[in-house]
């Protein structure tokens, strides 16, 4: 499963959490999403992002933590039996 959001509202939340301003938020996150790509590229020589290489995508900026979870729960429940 793919997880992801909108890269201003990741940055929010970082902002959040870490008690930063947003821009370095925003730098955190490009960092980790270049770092990510990069892991994947040299294992995998894949794009992380290619939808292809998941069962399910979610956008997780339309719920909650708690409702990310349950969502990921079900769609493992489904998938492992």
């Amino acid at each position: 499963m793919f997880l992801w959001a909108p890269e201003n509202f990741r940055a929010q939340r970082i902002a959040k959490r870490r008690n930063i301003s947003i821009e370095d938020a925003l730098e955190a996150v490009r960092y980790s999403d270049e770092e990510r790509k990069n892991l994947v590229y040299r294992l995998y020589k894949k794009d992380w992002i290619d939808a292809d290489l998941y069962d399910a995508v979610m956008n997780t900026s339309k719920w909650t933590f708690d409702e990310v979870a349950h969502i990921v729960e079900e769609i493992f429940k489904t998938r492992v039996k």
